[in-house]
């Protein structure tokens, strides 16, 4: 049994500059109408955290037959969060909340025989917002251009003309922030695996597979100016108009209406047929042509701000392997070796709204409420795109993942010599999965069914994978301490080379958007890198 209480505090102060729309500026990479992609205003956060747990281990069974032993773990954890922002721009409002958590673990070890160990482990586990999620602001800034279609949900255009040139001439304020009254992410984790160790038939092997399934619920989703726009609009449409019972809507100060948008729904003529269908996607009372424009009274936004809500799901599942070795050579020396590879299953998580839905392929609408999609084998850069996601909701917040990938370690150490050779290994993956990014011959599909690859549509591209990718990495080390050169004053010295990329392979295809179209994450662009170095303990 084990047993426990933790208090601990934590203040953050995030200080840009003194002057706020300075600090607004240069926290900010793309400028002041791309607020929520930097650490923004001056805030002060702070944070009390109390906790209590206790966990126990239960043998149950040893040495009996079709059970060498049987053993149950079991853990509970109360938490006790209370955040309170004390200091930031008034736009943000300045709450304390307080969270309870509860969180668990149940798992049971069964060694039927010898060379066999089945394991099982479910698990509730729980992640509190963090500060910057909780607490950060942004001044306000100048909305890019004036108000049109794509600017404003709740505006309609002349079929005739482009939505970005049916405007009006009014830029309003807007500025993204967080949520101080955020809850926990919660997660539901599930593994069962089996372990083999043939002591018997092969001395040092052992072979392991697990399956496992993570479900998160009440992921946080950050909701940015525009998306605060569409999914006000959506709301509006499917309660009938009533602006007191809406969730975004009150993020929104509107202006004196727009006398332009006062026309009678005529699709084709003051309204496109595109526009039309898709605000009855969404209308509780399907609007018919020749109606009043519901939204006269929204169409002239003065001020319009993004938060963060409890709202993105998130499904993982897959499987992992590993294969170890290990031996005395009869000449000395011992070899290590050792294979981890993941196969992933599924990775299925809810796609964005707002901006997102341009990728719909269908002229720029319809706005849709997103789409569940499995985006596993994405090893182009999460962040391709980002500069759209940027005037959406946040949907780059999870780390893409290929169906197939591993590492292989082989160490063969003697004496104060040590040489390990690692083969990392990315299989065959896609660009952009989330975004549905389509190649020749490939199908996209979305709320309004599927459509195929053509150059002009967005989210289209001449080659929509990226290729297998293998490196290797070298490391040659020698211990002082295990030679005859040891040093009496270090309990350890070690010299070491390491050389990365040993084969010095770059990519010469396109994976994301970091520098020379690269994404890091799988793919070097560094070529052969060289570290040498000297470990030393007193």
């Amino acid at each position: 049994m084990a047993a426990g209480l933790d208090f601990r505090t934590e203040e953050t102060l995030n200080y840009a500059n003194p002057n706020a729309y300075t600090a607004r500026d240069f926290s900010n990479p793309l400028g002041p109408a791309n607020a929520n992609f930097g650490f923004a205003d001056n805030w002060i956060g702070y944070e009390e955290t109390q906790e209590a747990y206790v966990e126990f281990d239960f043998p149950v069974i040893r040495d009996m037959a079709a059970a060498d032993s049987l053993a149950f773990n079991v853990g509970y954890r109360k938490t006790e969060n209370t955040t309170e922002r004390l200091q930031g721009a008034n736009q943000i409002v300045t709450e304390s909340s307080t969270r309870d958590i509860d969180s668990w673990k149940a798992s049971a070890v069964w060694r039927p025989i010898d060379m066999m160990t089945v394991r099982l482990t479910r698990s509730a586990d729980t992640r509190a917002p963090s500060q910057e999620e909780l607490f950060q602001s942004n001044s306000s800034a100048l909305s890019t251009g004036a108000q049109n279609e794509w600017a404003n949900f709740m505006r309609i255009n002349d079929p005739a003309t482009t939505a970005l040139n049916e405007q009006l001439d009014f830029q309003y304020t807007l500025g993204d922030g967080s949520n101080s009254q955020l809850g926990e992410e919660t997660s539901t984790t599930q593994t069962v695996g089996l372990v083999f160790t043939p002591t018997e038939l092969l001395s040092g092997l052992s072979i392991s597979i697990d399956y496992y399934e993570t479900h998160i619920k009440g992921g946080i989703q950050t909701i940015t100016w525009l998306s605060t726009d569409d999914f006000c609009g959506q709301e509006l449409l499917a309660n009938g108009f009533n602006i007191d019972d809406t969730q975004y809507c009150p993020n929104i100060v509107f202006d004196e209406p727009d006398p332009t948008q006062d026309v009678a729904l005529i699709p084709g003529v003051t309204i496109s047929q595109t526009a039309f269908d898709t605000w009855n996607q969404y209308a509780a009372t399907p609007l018919l042509p020749g109606d009043p424009n519901p939204f006269l009274p929204y169409s002239n936004i003065d001020t319009i701000g993004g938060s963060a809500q409890n709202a993105s799901p998130y499904l993982s599942r897959g499987l992992d392997l590993s294969v170890s070795f290990n031996t005395q050579m009869s000449g000395g020396g011992a070899i290590n070796a050792r294979v981890i590879a993941t196969r992933s299953l599924e990775q299925n998580v809810n796609t964005a709204s707002g901006y997102a839905a341009f990728f719909n392929n269908t002229g720029g609408a319809p706005f849709n409420t997103g789409l569940q999609l499995d985006v596993s084998g994405q090893t182009g850069s999460s962040g391709i795109g980002s500069i759209w996601g940027s005037n959406s909701t946040s949907f780059l917040q999870y780390t893409p993942t290929p169906r197939i990938s591993g590492n292989m370690f082989v160490t063969y150490a003697k004496n104060a010599f040590a040489f390990t050779g690692q083969i990392r290994y990315i299989g065959t993956g896609r660009l952009n999965n989330q975004q549905q990014w389509i190649g020749p011959g490939e199908q996209g599909f979305n709320t309004t069914g599927r459509y195929n690859y053509a150059p002009g549509l967005r989210g289209t591209i001449t080659d929509s994978t990226t290729p297998s990718w293998a490196t290797l990495n070298l490391n040659f080390s020698y211990e002082f301490s295990a030679s005859r050169f040891s040093f009496d004053n270090f309990e350890q010295l070690q010299a070491y080379l390491t050389i990365d990329n040993a084969a010095d392979k770059t990519p010469d295809f396109f994976s994301g958007t970091g520098a020379g179209g690269i994404n890091p994450t799988y793919f070097s662009g560094l070529g052969r890198q060289y570290r040498v170095g000297v470990r030393m303990q007193f």
